[in-house]
């Protein structure tokens, strides 16, 4: 009985130290291949991490390279935009240079305007007075004389700047406006004279206008022959003042 119990412990240990070898021997496996496993974790982790670093140092490199051309474009929109200004600022300058010109000339236009308008206004103004002093002082009978000479000098002389005259065909009728009125000597001597001259004979329409002074204002159509005193008076008067201006 003994020697059966002995062997039972006996078969007990064996096949405990079986087991345990056993268990060992599994335990030893799974151990390497654990730490197979975690070392090649450990290694898909470095790889990572260095790929992770790769990325975040590339991330950095195009972050410093996006900052750089962004301040680089940041200055070259800063000169665009400034010489943009500075150009425009230039013309708005000159824009404002030519309007004040442009104001000054139209300022010194008006200016000379008004002082001619107020010079002319001065002198017919001076015409008139003169004439009306005339008028008023020469006794009508030494101005009836005086205009027949001057009516006679004119058609004698003055007529002869119509002989290059073209007077329209439709024209059959003159104008005259005299000081006085005039007679039938002299009537006939202006209607002769006309009929030499436009060669045809025309109607003369007079007028009287004693503010004239002494002489006639002979009308042909658009052309003027002013043969009066008044208009002697006044181009004495502009010529003098033409002497002045000089």
């Amino acid at each position: 009985m003994a020697v059966v119990v002995f062997l039972i412990i006996i078969l007990q240990l064996i096949i405990f130290s079986g087991l345990t070898f056993f268990l060992k021997k599994m335990m030893s496996k799974n151990i390497v291949s654990a730490t197979k496993h975690l070392e090649g974790m450990s290694k898909d982790y470095e790889d990572k991490e260095k790929e992770v670093l790769a990325k975040l140092k590339e991330a950095k490199e195009k972050s410093r390279m996006i900052v750089i051309k962004a301040n680089s474009e940041a200055e070259q929109f800063k000169d665009k935009t400034i010489k943009s200004a500075e150009s425009e600022r230039d013309s708005i300058l000159k824009q404002a240079r030519i309007q004040g010109e442009e104001l000054i000339q139209q300022a010194d236009k008006a200016r000379r305007n008004l002082i001619s308008e107020v010079e002319n206004k001065i002198e017919s103004e001076t015409i008139k007075k003169a004439c009306e002093i005339i008028e008023n002082v020469l006794p009508e009978k030494f101005r009836l004389d005086v205009h027949s000479l001057w009516v006679k000098n004119l058609i004698d002389n003055d007529f002869i700047r119509l002989d290059n005259l073209r007077v329209p065909e439709d024209i059959n009728e003159i104008k005259i406006i005299s000081a006085f009125p005039l007679d039938n000597d002299q009537k006939d001597e202006l209607s002769l004279k006309m009929k030499l001259f436009l060669d045809r004979g025309v109607i003369i329409k007079e007028e009287v206008d004693p503010k004239i002074i002494v002489g006639i204002i002979v009308f042909i159509g658009s052309f003027v022959l002013d043969g009066s005193l008044k208009n002697k008076i006044d181009e004495n008067l502009k010529a003098r003042k033409n002497r002045i201006n000089r």
